[in-house]
């Protein structure tokens, strides 16, 4: 087995979140889930992980404005967007944010697997 990390997985849609908790928790990862980015990054700045996953298309707070207030805290942690097919993802700011992926919905199981193979 693959090194455990810890993910965090903000999504406004609670579906997503119980999703990504089961899936991850079942490949032996700590999962700390948010509905917020505020929330998310409140409990990023008290404890980093080692990967951070997020919704790109969220009321309170873009997932690109958690971006920049991830990186404001830790240069160096992973960070997926998920977002809706359709949805333009500029590729500049992805590679500014320092993003290692990005997820389209519908997405499989396999992507996130080997998202995650490719960070431990």
């Amino acid at each position: 087995m693959s090194k455990s990390l810890d993910i965090i997985v903000v999504d406004d849609n609670p579906e997503i979140l119980t999703m990504f908790e089961e899936i991850l928790a079942m490949e032996g990862h700590k999962v700390r889930v948010f509905e917020t980015a505020i929330l998310a990054v409140n409990d990023f700045h008290r404890q980093s992980c080692d990967l951070v996953i997020s919704d790109l298309g969220m009321p309170d707070i873009s997932g690109w404005q958690l971006a920049r207030m991830v990186r404001d805290l830790d240069a160096t942690v992973p960070i997926v967007f998920i977002t809706a097919v359709g949805e333009y993802v500029n590729p500049e700011k992805v590679t500014a944010l320092g993003v290692c992926a990005v997820l389209r919905k519908p997405f499989r199981l396999a992507q996130i697997k080997d998202i995650l193979e490719g960070l431990t």
